[in-house]
């Protein structure tokens, strides 16, 4: 019992100086898509963003983007776009993506919209929920805005929640 408890022991200590970690193999299997922000503050992007200045305007937590907030894409020449709505350690979770284009607004995975479902009132929920947090998302970045003295940007999110909320009449 003793030999095979040390066996373990010393096989882990090897992987684990060779570099491979237990948790690792999952990371590794898929690409890490949060590649943008600050080294303090890392964050993925929608998969439609291949070009552009990135910004996150929100929470930080251990080195990733954490809650409520918003993502800016900014690409000479063309209107910013944005993604509202919440983050997971750096991950985009439920919100919406508004484009020149229009929205796209659900629960999302890998910097895509995911799949909610086959029957069309967990679709629909998925939808709802995404505006609504942008929409949380906006507001929240509305009272940011107004403490810092930005009355301009405040009026911005609050009219920008408002729109997402006539979305979901």
């Amino acid at each position: 019992m003793l030999r095979s408890s040390l066996s373990f022991v010393i096989l882990a200590l090897a992987l684990s100086s060779a570099g491979f970690h237990p948790d690792a193999s999952a990371q590794t299997a898929t690409t890490d898509r949060r590649t943008h922000g600050s080294a303090s503050c890392r964050v993925e992007t929608p998969v439609q963003w291949n070009a552009g200045h990135v910004t996150w305007i929100g929470g930080c937590k251990d080195g990733y983007a954490e809650g409520l907030g918003a993502l800016r894409n900014t690409v000479e020449g063309t209107s910013a776009e944005l993604f509202l709505g919440c983050v997971d350690r750096g991950n985009l979770r439920s919100g919406v993506l508004v484009t020149a284009q229009g929205y796209t607004a659900g629960r999302w995975e890998a910097g895509s919209v995911a799949e909610s479902g086959s029957d069309d009132q967990a679709k629909r929920n998925a939808i709802l929920a995404g505006f609504e947090d942008g929409a949380k998302a906006a507001d929240a970045i509305s009272r940011s805005m107004t403490r810092h003295s930005n009355p301009k940007a405040s009026r911005f999110y609050t009219r920008l929640a408002k729109r997402l909320r006539s979305q979901m009449d």
